[in-house]
């Protein structure tokens, strides 16, 4: 998941930027995905500093089990190493108001599995 500044441009850049490092590494880009939130649950400063949240998915096809979460990991570390902006953005949401901001009342919101790395 990435939190990216909420300039477009800024964020174009940004996303070259990783998607140039998963091509370098034998990865496939297989698409960005907006996490849905619902800003109205935030306070209005909150919102004025608010990111653009996105999940980006990536394929190794080549890659089973502790190799494929080795290369995520190592992926993951080489993107954290490019020098981007870093983006302070602090809000502090009770449990009530993450389910409502990740809308993780929806439905299509509901996995029996999930692995994150």
């Amino acid at each position: 998941m990435f939190f990216l500044p909420p300039d477009k441009n800024e964020i174009k850049n940004i996303k070259y930027d990783i998607e140039a490092t998963v091509s370098e590494e034998g990865g496939e880009l297989l698409f960005w995905r907006d996490v849905p939130t619902d800003p109205a649950v935030l306070s209005e400063s909150a919102r004025k500093s608010m990111p653009e949240i996105k999940q980006l998915f990536v394929s190794f096809s080549s890659l089973k089990d502790e190799a494929l979460a080795k290369k995520l990991y190592m992926l993951r570390r080489l993107i954290e190493k490019k020098d981007f902006s870093t983006i302070y953005y602090r809000s502090v949401l009770y449990s009530l108001f993450f389910i409502k901001y990740y809308c993780l009342q929806r439905t299509f919101c509901r996995s029996p599995a999930c692995r994150i790395l």
